[in-house]
């Protein structure tokens, strides 16, 4: 049995992008609203790009004993040319996809969920690492949920479903 996880990497930079806008919105330092100073934007997609290498490093670290595949797409335009040719840079059009080989025990209503569950590491990740750079008090926060979603990817990945008997 295969399971397809699909990780966007624009849903994941959306989200992360209003995740810090938020802290930065609600935080404040010494009575002055922090919102330039925290908010992650599209300026900076050089570093942003290097934590989602990051996050997929770790990923299929953590995953490796299940993967049979691992490929990243891009999004072409209607001439079939890539939107972004240059792979230097970073490219917000990304989906990594990982197909995964599971025994014949791995319930496949897991899936989603696991998928979800590793969009939510990606997102906390990301986060944890940029706050590691703007609010260091932040960053534990996000970087345990980081965890805490990477375990219960690997949880889902080893619940078994049990056997149906004939009757």
């Amino acid at each position: 049995m295969t399971a397809i996880i699909e990780i966007s990497k624009s849903s994941v930079l959306d989200e992360v992008y209003k995740q810090t806008a938020y802290i930065g919105k609600n935080k404040s330092l010494d009575g002055k609203i922090t919102y330039y100073s925290i908010a992650a934007t599209g300026d900076n997609a050089t570093m942003l790009e290097r934590f989602w290498k990051e996050a997929t490093a770790f990923t299929t670290g953590n995953l490796k004993q299940h993967i049979a595949d691992i490929s990243i797409t891009t999004r072409a335009d209607e001439t079939g040319r890539e939107i972004n040719p240059i792979p230097a840079l970073a490219d917000p059009t990304e989906v990594l996809k990982i197909t995964l080989t599971m025994p014949k025990t791995y319930s496949g209503n897991q899936t989603k969920s696991i998928n979800s569950s590793l969009y939510s590491y990606f997102v906390n990740y990301i986060t944890s690492r940029w706050m590691a750079i703007t609010s260091k008090e932040e960053a534990v926060y996000y970087e345990k949920y980081a965890n805490i979603s990477m375990e219960d990817v690997v949880n889902k990945l080893f619940n078994k479903q049990a056997p149906i008997r004939p009757t």
